[in-house]
């Protein structure tokens, strides 16, 4: 939908106007419309290039060269040179992390804004960070917690004065940031863009118990970082080195907050309690992206100096997640064509051509992944929940109504399949390739 949202930038059009039905039983896919940032930084593609994926994927590339400049940035000015280098490869080297440069997704662009907030207000650039913070919300709505981490920081300095006051409150440089950069949010994403991505967001909440998210996500996020940092988790050294990386983490970051707090030093633990707290798990690994260098940044903090004794054993530990991911990385990139998959593979351009042609324009689509395939499909699309019971699906098929269901080999979706198996009489295959079945739902209410 970041596409569809940039070309509706480029030509004017509404940010709704995107043949996204959004499905109040499945907000986990997401709102009707992304927050604006993102596609912003698409426009400029879209409106000379139009939607040319090499040129995008090139773009996406630039964004991660930027990001690991970022980290690099970030982690030599406190915990030197070898550190910063070190971590910044075994991020942006990653081979899981390499499949991000081809996909057009938010991810990249969010942690190198949230990032770039933390380096200017490290430097006291207060208004600098608060039009970054802007855009870092405006990419992905839970950038809103480094404004929220900016005004705590703001309260600690005015409560820790003499004389508290509110007219101080105000007048306080990194309040004045957080004013610019809420009101910069505001202006972008409801004045000068229409979106309603807040409300979707809200709408996940209900659907899941509290405290099996936050035990679910715990687990959930553990074990992904550990298997991005050191491939094996199943080993019990890999374990072991991930925890202590972990526990030199959170020492670093109690020896840094002793000498006072920065703005990293308060928006790391509001954003991994968002994490916590949030029930949609689609995205753990990417969700993180932000949140890993800052591994790095803490337990390099733990030596005083980078190259004593301390802080070489450290390096050389720090350097081992690159170390295990060299080969796997390497092999990525020799052989990047083989890995060419989603909406450029062979049998989506198959299945798109064929639902342009053939496909009445006014007909809707029921697919795990409804944003892609109305892009691509120009045909309006919904999902549905993976464990919907198949009378609830049917009963929005023809409620809505949706007059057809595509199924992929490649996409786990027990919902679907439940409403082929037990309907099949209302069912009409239209189209079939290597990896796809469209059917045509023939109602019979």
């Amino acid at each position: 939908m970041y596409l569809q949202q940039a070309e509706n930038i480029v030509s004017g059009m509404p940010q709704a106007d995107n043949g996204y039905i959004y499905n109040q039983e499945c907000p986990g896919v997401g709102p009707s419309t992304y927050p604006i940032g993102f596609p912003l930084l698409l426009a400029p593609v879209m409106l000379f290039f139009g939607n040319d994926m090499a040129v995008l994927i090139d773009y996406m590339a630039l964004l991660f060269i930027l990001l690991g400049s970022s980290i690099f940035m970030l982690l030599r000015s406190k915990v030197g040179f070898g550190v910063g280098l070190i971590a910044a490869l075994t991020i942006v080297y990653h081979p899981t992390l390499l499949e991000f440069k081809r996909e057009v997704m938010s991810d990249v662009p969010f942690a190198l804004f949230a990032i770039s907030a933390v380096l200017a207000a490290a430097k006291r650039k207060w208004l600098i960070a608060g039009l970054i913070m802007a855009m870092a919300a405006s990419i992905r709505t839970v950038g809103l917690s480094l404004i929220l981490a900016t005004v705590l920081l703001a309260f600690l300095d005015v409560w820790n004065a003499s004389d508290f006051s509110f007219s101080r409150l105000i007048k306080n440089s990194k309040m004045k940031g957080a004013i610019v950069a809420s009101a910069g949010y505001v202006f972008i994403n409801h004045l000068l863009f229409a979106t309603s991505s807040e409300a979707g967001y809200k709408a996940v909440f209900a659907l899941y118990d509290f405290k099996e998210t936050i035990t679910g996500n715990a687990a959930l996020y553990w074990d992904y970082v550990q298997q991005l940092l050191f491939t094996q988790s199943d080993h019990f050294l890999v374990g072991v080195g991930f925890l202590t990386l972990c526990i030199l983490a959170v020492v670093g970051w109690v020896k840094k907050t002793r000498l006072g707090y920065e703005l990293a030093d308060v928006w790391l633990p509001i954003y991994l309690l968002v994490l916590l707290v949030y029930p949609y798990r689609g995205g753990a690994l990417r969700f993180m992206l932000p949140a890993v260098p800052f591994l790095f940044y803490y337990a390099g903090l733990v030596p005083r100096k980078p190259y004593t004794a301390m802080g070489l054993v450290l390096l050389v530990f720090l350097a081992l997640p690159f170390g295990l991911n060299f080969n796997k990385a390497k092999d990525f990139s020799q052989n990047w064509s083989e890995h060419l998959a989603g909406p450029q593979s062979l049998a989506s351009v198959e299945l798109f051509e064929f639902i342009q042609a053939s496909v009445p324009r006014n007909d809707a689509i029921l697919f795990l992944k409804p944003r892609v395939l109305a892009y691509y499909g120009d045909r309006r699309s919904m999902s549905n929940e993976r464990q919907q019971p198949a009378a609830s699906i049917k009963n929005q098929l023809d409620t809505i109504p949706v007059q057809h269901l595509l199924s992929c080999n490649a996409i786990w979706n027990p919902g679907i399949d439940s409403v082929l198996a037990t309907y099949p009489e209302l069912m009409e295959l239209e189209f079939e390739n290597s990896d796809f079945k469209l059917f045509r739902y023939n109602s019979n209410q």
